[in-house]
């Protein structure tokens, strides 16, 4: 049972990485498709988990507000979008159909709980991360 438990925990981890990164990839390089990557881990997130990812952009863009104030209001909309409801299964389907179409390999990183999915694809971003 521990060994179940240590397993889930390491997913929710990973896929709160592959989430904060592409949240940054979205807001720093307008990269549309690391967005809607982002938002559909949010949607496959328990509630707990998806508030603690509303959280992290919610502080990075208080952050950022001043420095760069479009960053701060992509991760604030990204956010917002984030929080709109507590996402039922069909929602969860419905956003990685969508993930699917646009980036597969996205889609696949996210299955699979790849939290360092990102960071390979973009290393030169993520060099001083």
């Amino acid at each position: 049972m521990f060994g179940l438990f240590k397993k889930m925990k390491g997913q929710a981890e990973a896929i709160n990485d592959y989430f904060t990164d592409g949240a940054k990839l979205y807001a720093f390089l307008s990269n549309e498709d690391a967005g809607v990557a982002a938002l559909t881990a949010a949607k496959v997130a328990a509630t707990i988990q998806r508030e603690s990812m509303v959280d992290y952009c919610n502080g990075f863009a208080s952050d950022l507000e001043e420095m760069a104030p479009q960053v701060s209001q992509k991760l604030r909309a990204l956010a917002s979008e984030c929080s709109q409801k507590d996402w039922s299964m069909s929602d969860v389907v419905e956003a990685k159909n969508e993930l699917a179409k646009i980036n597969p390999d996205m889609l696949k990183a996210l299955n699979t709980a790849d939290g360092q999915y990102f960071r390979r694809t973009f290393p030169d971003f993520f060099k001083d991360w």
